[in-house]
């Protein structure tokens, strides 16, 4: 367990400090009590309307949480029929040590039946709680009877099922060559309790209850517990409870709260007539607590477990179309190990020549400088930890550890793409260049291209329905930003962003018989040439046909006349349609007038 946060610890001060001022003046024992009686007193219940509030605080785990909490709650009247029934609302505030909030909002009806000397109750909330990452909705239906000598109370806790597992980033964590992810589930869950007084002797009273519960959660085994409880309550102003429970999920646990009850008067604003006060909110005091006064429980607080309970999980990452452990090799300057995340290779090349390269996600989890050239296994994903990464789970979408916290992970070198291949979020002084490969993507990357070099080259392609995808990257310098050259080339180029290229930001060309679809859109090209020259070329020199969608781009070029920002030539006699939006920023046209623009 870690360290609790310097906030989480402040209310629990606080109420410290406020009992050692007491004792430091000199109270006793019975002197302390009545000062924190009349501390929270208010309110006289025989001649106002009041409301019962509370302020508490709960030590220890219990089930399905951690560390305690602190609670306000109120207790607010609505209808009564005196001695008969009364009607009321039940509102929570509840701050764990952990500074998260939940909450209880309820109504619930109390009767007395006078033949068997018993109250009846049955009460309905809507539960919230939040956690450092989630937040949970429930609802929970309550039944109880409280009699002279035996009390019963049940309930059921009903999760909303459209959130009641969810992911925990924080959770996450790598253990060798796997990712384990964790979820939060809440647990659907029923209760029982029944219990007696042990002793009364003034305005105390003590109880003792025992019970069991029932949990269960998806993706958690289910499980039943068994529970005791005992409470001491004086009068409406100090309730005491110990609990202790245990089950396979959340083991032993026990639990110690305190909280200080006080009856708050609430009148009406004038000139409205006086609010009456309700005699259910009149307790007994010393003498007058005798137990076969069951009627005076009607305004009793009610018991149940207040927070939604919550079990974390934990689960090995797969791939959710083949069910098998999805694979990581861990790279980190100076690593000498097996790639593990424990021991983690030194070098690219050394975790491309692991076998079990292929397939497998290369992260640099504490980012570094690397200087090396090396070629990706197919299949690979190289990912880096200075942008936030997602991996595609039976779980959904989840966050790699470490992910986003890290500078830049730096490469010098050249990089060799392969089939079925990914690059993420690096910085390449260098180059990436692919020949003849398929399903291809190349996501935020800064690429700073050496002199005479494209920043991403890729040759030979003949890729028709494996597209290749360029998003989101920036390439500056170099002769040519991105070059593309195939038989047929299915190539999707958004949202990157090219620089000062010596001779142009982008060149594509198809040069086969067969179909090429291109998709260029939102890209942001400057500073190529000499700042007077086409900044993008697309050709097709084949005996195919170039379908090419262009919408959204921006060139900072001023061509002359008879050029253009955005240059379309057909020069092998195939087909070229152009879908062109009126959004580019810089002309589009055909510097031979071989294609035409719509």
């Amino acid at each position: 367990m870690g360290i609790p946060s310097r906030r989480c610890c402040l209310q629990p001060l606080a109420i410290l400090v406020s009992l050692s001022v007491l004792i430091d003046n000199g109270a006793r024992g019975g002197e302390l009590i009545e000062s924190l009686f009349a501390a929270v007193r208010s309110g006289d219940p025989s001649q106002d309307y009041v409301v019962r509030s509370g302020l508490g605080h709960s030590i220890g785990d219990g089930v399905g949480y951690d560390h305690g909490f602190s609670s306000f709650s109120n207790l607010i009247p609505l209808i009564e029929e005196p001695d008969k029934r009364l009607l009321f609302a039940d509102v929570n505030l509840l701050v764990t040590n952990q500074a998260t909030i939940g909450a209880n909002i309820g109504v619930g009806q109390r009767v007395y039946d006078e033949d068997t000397n018993r109250t009846w109750g049955l009460f309905a909330w809507y539960d919230f709680r939040e956690t450092d990452e989630n937040r949970f909705h429930q609802m929970t239906i309550g039944l109880e009877t409280l009699g002279e000598y035996l009390d019963v109370r049940s309930n059921i806790y009903i999760p909303d099922m459209a959130d009641d597992r969810l992911p925990n980033p924080a959770g996450n964590y790598f253990s060798g060559n796997q990712l384990v992810i964790a979820d939060e589930a809440a647990m659907t869950g029923w209760d029982m309790e029944a219990g007696t007084s042990l002793i009364t002797v003034g305005d105390m009273v003590v109880r003792g209850y025992g019970g069991g519960y029932f949990l269960r959660a998806t993706g958690s085994p289910d499980t039943w517990g068994w529970r005791h409880r005992t409470e001491l309550e004086l009068t409406d102003h100090m309730f005491v409870n110990l609990g202790i429970q245990e089950d396979d999920l959340f083991g032993r646990t026990m639990t110690v709260g305190i909280t200080l009850h006080s009856l708050q008067a609430v009148r009406s604003p004038k000139p409205a007539p006086s609010w009456p006060p309700f005699n259910a909110m009149q307790r007994p005091r010393g003498s007058e607590m005798d137990r076969a006064k069951v009627a005076s429980r009607l305004a009793e607080p009610t018991r149940r477990f207040r927070n939604i309970m919550i079990h974390r999980q934990e689960r090995v990452a797969t791939d959710p179309a083949t069910g098998a452990a999805l694979s990581f090799l861990h790279v980190v300057p100076g690593g000498t190990g097996d790639g593990s995340f424990e021991t983690p290779f030194g070098s690219f090349a050394t975790a491309m020549a692991d076998p079990a390269a292929a397939g497998s996600r290369i992260y640099t989890p504490q980012g570094g400088t690397f200087t090396e050239d090396f070629t990706l296994a197919s299949g690979t994903e190289l990912l880096s930890s200075s942008r936030q990464q997602r991996v595609t789970t039976q779980g959904g979408q989840r966050r790699l550890p470490g992910s986003g916290s890290t500078a830049a992970t730096i490469i010098n070198g050249t990089i060799t793409l392969d089939d079925e291949t990914r690059v993420a979020d690096f910085t390449i002084n260098g180059q990436i260049v692919g020949d003849a490969v398929e399903t291809v993507t190349l996501h935020r990357n800064v690429i700073n291209a050496s002199a005479g070099l494209a920043g991403v080259s890729l040759t030979n392609i003949n890729n028709t329905g494996d597209v290749i995808v360029l998003s989101h990257n920036t390439i500056s310098g170099g002769d040519t930003g991105i070059e593309a050259t195939g038989a047929a080339v299915d190539l999707d180029l958004l949202n990157n962003t090219v620089l000062d290229a010596a001779i142009q930001a982008i060149g594509v060309e198809a040069t086969g018989g067969t179909t090429s679809t291109w998709i260029v859109s939102d890209n942001a090209l400057s500073g190529s040439g000499t700042g007077d020259v086409a900044e993008a070329i697309f050709t097709n020199s084949g005996t195919g046909t170039v379908n090419l969608t262009l919408t959204g781009n921006s060139s900072a070029n001023t061509p002359p006349s008879d050029e253009f920002n955005f240059d379309l030539l057909n020069t092998g006699g195939g087909g070229f349609t152009v879908d062109s939006s009126a959004l580019n920023s810089g002309e589009v046209g055909s510097s031979d007038d071989s294609v035409v623009i719509p």
